[in-house]
Order: structure tokens, then C-alpha cells, then sequence
């Protein structure tokens, strides 16, 4: 990126929890951004994105499980719409695109790198492999500067979406209310801050850097421990109650960020018990909606 020079920037799914976030980050630093929040017809979509220098894309359906519900929905959403940004991206010589995958890409398993075998079992997994894949194959094809993002699960003010685990238990500890997990609690997973998600998406951003990068953290916590951190830092009386019903999760994941710290510059800062501080704050505050 040459400095001094306002560079264009496209953002899809910017009404989203991390599209806020990188907006207003993007904005911070004088970038000029185009917001698109929805998913737009193709010709719309290269009339977007024409003239403009880098293109992230954050749109997509992120539900684990209403994609096992509605997979067509999914598939649709995920596909074709990461299909059609890079198409409209080729079309328009962009010189960067950043699409976001995800760590469900890898399946079961710790310390997974950006080099591991890809496993989709579930719908919404599938979905992102196949993203993943194709912007892989965009990339050799047409030899596109494109980067693809691999998180862990990130949280922070910002995400009312309270079928995740972290703003739905801020919820019921700050109402009191029964606190109800739908796993049997034992599943663990690594937490990445907002502001350290974001962090990383601007360094890749200004980077000259293309290929996979994983974004993760130091420590992986077990969903029930989460769940006790949150009620012991908001001070609820909220009981926690184990329903066990969901049966298709991945037990065990984490990922392995060694590239991102020596090709980026990038690490996580944020512990999660200082992260579920400053998102339990923004929820008092009543900023939840």
C-alpha cells in the first residue's frame, strides 16, 4: 500500500458483527469504503466493485445450525456468493480480495496450520471448504492476489447474535435468567477478541501478502468454563442448565497462528477474561442493539 494515497475498499456483509468492526477501523485510517450489507445481483455487484482497489469479503450465513437446517439456503448464500465476488473481482482487475473462511474448515483437532486437510462434515462446514477451495483455485487460475482469513470463534461488543455462547450467556446473567447450554458443555474452543480479529484483517490488508492465514489464540477454553467466567465476572445468580441436545459438534479445535506472527506481524493481545470484561460492559451499557 503507498502511503499517503486513499485506497478503495469494498466490504460486503457490513452490517455484520465483524463488518462494523472493520468499517469503522477501515474509516479510522482514512480508507475509502463501499458497504454492501446484502447480497446484490451480479451486474450490481462488478459496478460496486469496479474502480476499486481491495475487496474483503465477510458476507455469508454463519449458523451452525440453521445451515444444518436449510443447507440449500446455505450453500446458496456461501457459494455462490463467494464465487460471484471473485468473478466480479477477476472481471475488474482488483488487486487484493480477502475472502473469510473459517477454523470449522479443519474439522476435529489442535494446533491445526493453514497447510491441514480440510474437513466439511456438517453443512455449514462443507459450505466453506468449498469457498475456501475455490478461492484457492481462483488464485493459481487467474493468479489473483487473494488472501483467505481462518478465525477461531471471535467475540466483543458488537455481537447481539445470542445463539453463540458468549453473548446469549451475557444475556441470561445479565436478566438472571437461566443460562442453557445446548452442548453437554465439554466442547472446547479457542476465543479471539474483535479487536484483535480486526487487527489482523488491516495488517493483511497492507500487506503484499496472498494465501491462507489462520487467526487464533494462546489458549483454548472448555464451553462450560466460558460459561462460569461470564457468570462470575457479570456477578449473576443465573443457573446453568446442561440440555445436551446438540450432538454434531466438534469436539476438539484449535488453530496454530506461527505464519500470521512471522509473515504478518500479528498475535492476539486480548486475554479472554479481560475480552469478556469489555463485552459484558458493552452489554450493560445497553449498546445491545
Amino acid at each position: 500500500m503507498i502511503i499517503g494515497v486513499k485506497m478503495k475498499v469494498v466490504v460486503t456483509g457490513s452490517e455484520g458483527f465483524i463488518g462494523r468492526h472493520l468499517v469503522m477501523a477501515l474509516k479510522n485510517k482514512k480508507f475509502i469504503v463501499t458497504e454492501i450489507p446484502h447480497r446484490l445481483y451480479f451486474e450490481e455487484l462488478c459496478n460496486k466493485i469496479k474502480g476499486q482497489d481491495y475487496v474483503v469479503h465477510l458476507g455469508a450465513q454463519t449458523l451452525v445450525g440453521k445451515a444444518k437446517d436449510n443447507p440449500i439456503l446455505t450453500y446458496e448464500s456461501n457459494l455462490k456468493g463467494t464465487w460471484e465476488i471473485l468473478e466480479a473481482c477477476r472481471l475488474n482487475k482488483t488487486k487484493k480480495v480477502i475472502i473469510a473462511s473459517t477454523d470449522k474448515v479443519y474439522g476435529e483437532g489442535l494446533n491445526k496450520e493453514e497447510n491441514s486437510f480440510l474437513s466439511g462434515k456438517y453443512p455449514y462446514d462443507l459450505s466453506k471448504v468449498l469457498c475456501d477451495i475455490m478461492a484457492q483455485r481462483y488464485s493459481t487460475a487467474y493468479n489473483m492476489n487473494v488472501a483467505i482469513t481462518r478465525c477461531v470463534n471471535i467475540y466483543g461488543p458488537g455481537d447481539s447474535n445470542d445463539s453463540r455462547i458468549i453473548p446469549g450467556t451475557i444475556k441470561s446473567c445479565l436478566k438472571n435468567e437461566d443460562i442453557l447450554i445446548r452442548s453437554d458443555g465439554k466442547t472446547f474452543r479457542a476465543y479471539l477478541f474483535i479487536d484483535d480479529a480486526i487487527k489482523g484483517y488491516l495488517k493483511l490488508l497492507e500487506s503484499n501478502k496472498r494465501g491462507i492465514f489462520n487467526f487464533g489464540a494462546i489458549n483454548i477454553y472448555q464451553t462450560l468454563d466460558v460459561v462460569r467466567k461470564i457468570k462470575k465476572l457479570s456477578k449473576s445468580k443465573s443457573r446453568i442448565k446442561i440440555l445436551n441436545i446438540a450432538k454434531d459438534e466438534i469436539r476438539v479445535q484449535s488453530l496454530s497462528f506461527y505464519k500470521s506472527k512471522k509473515e504478518l506481524n500479528w498475535e492476539p493481545k486480548v486475554g479472554l477474561e479481560d475480552g469478556l470484561r469489555k463485552t459484558i460492559e458493552w452489554y450493560k451499557n445497553g449498546q445491545r442493539d
